[in-house]
């Protein structure tokens, strides 16, 4: 069931997470059409959105982008998704992921949170939670104390 995601998000009750403009999300998915829906999510909601099929094409893209936020799959064809977090950590690269996996099992939630993953999101997942869920990190970041 296709949603209007405009109409969808709309309601009477405040948003406790507006969209904040110009934050860049990195979708790493090695299924197209995974990686256009997010996109047709989130990009009318004004996040910029980048696509990776690969990790090898998600360190390029990190090495040449400011991005705010990953989207990850763990069933990527060139390694396993939580050796992703191994590559992060040694480029020194700290953003927040959202695991987006078909697995379900406790194993692969507790790997994905001691990895490091700031959320674990199953699929199949209704388009709206995923982007409340986006918008809670991105606005944690927007709120967090400058460090340096």
């Amino acid at each position: 069931m296709m949603h209007n995601l405009p109409t969808a998000l709309s309601s009477p009750y405040p948003n406790p997470y507006p969209a904040v403009t110009a934050h860049r999300v990195l979708i790493i998915d090695d299924e197209a059409p995974m990686r256009d829906m997010l996109r047709r999510c989130l990009e009318p909601l004004d996040y910029r959105c980048l696509g990776a099929e690969t990790a090898a094409e998600a360190m390029q893209v990190l090495k040449h982008e400011h991005i705010d936020l990953i989207l990850l799959d763990l069933m990527l064809p060139d390694v396993n998704g939580y050796s992703f977090f191994e590559l992060l950590a040694e480029a020194g690269i700290r953003i927040p992921v959202i695991i987006i996996s078909g697995c379900t099992s406790k194993d692969a939630l507790d790997l994905g949170w001691e990895l490091g993953a700031v959320d674990y999101v199953t699929k199949p997942f209704n388009p709206i939670e995923l982007i409340f869920r986006v918008r809670k990190v991105l606005t944690e970041i927007d709120r967090a104390p400058a460090v340096g």
